[in-house]
């Protein structure tokens, strides 16, 4: 158990090293996914709730900490990249790391199941 909780650690901690073309405020570096992802999470929560929106709110927050865990191993595609290959491998490249999750943290099917679902956009709490 310690060994698997420790992986999943390490893991996390790979999503601290995945940098994202977005600058953080008053520093000299790139945001990362990590923050991106905690970011994501307190403004949905925000808005869910100033908004009073009718959304599953835990939905949504394992949405915003999870959809991007699989660029621990395919990388960050930036939306506007001149290099088109990369964008045309983005799909496949994010599968291929979200079965390598699965195989890896299979004790965690939710947070597997909360990375297809909001690729799919199938739920009004993932096209949030």
């Amino acid at each position: 158990m310690l060994e698997k909780l420790l992986g999943f650690a390490r893991m996390l901690n790979e999503l601290q090293v995945v940098e994202r073309v977005i600058r953080v405020k008053d520093k000299d570096r790139w945001e990362n996914d990590m923050e991106h992802s905690y970011h994501l999470a307190m403004l949905a929560w925000y808005i869910i709730d100033s908004q009073k929106l009718s959304l599953d709110r835990e939905k949504v927050f394992r949405y915003a900490l999870a959809h991007d865990l699989v660029e621990v191993y395919a990388g960050d595609t930036y939306l506007f990249s001149s290099d088109q290959a990369l964008l045309d491998s983005k799909l496949e490249r994010e599968r291929i790391a979200a079965k390598r999750l699965v195989k890896e943290f299979p004790e965690v099917p939710e947070m597997h199941e909360a990375i297809l679902r909001y690729v799919m956009k199938d739920d009004p709490e993932s096209r949030f």
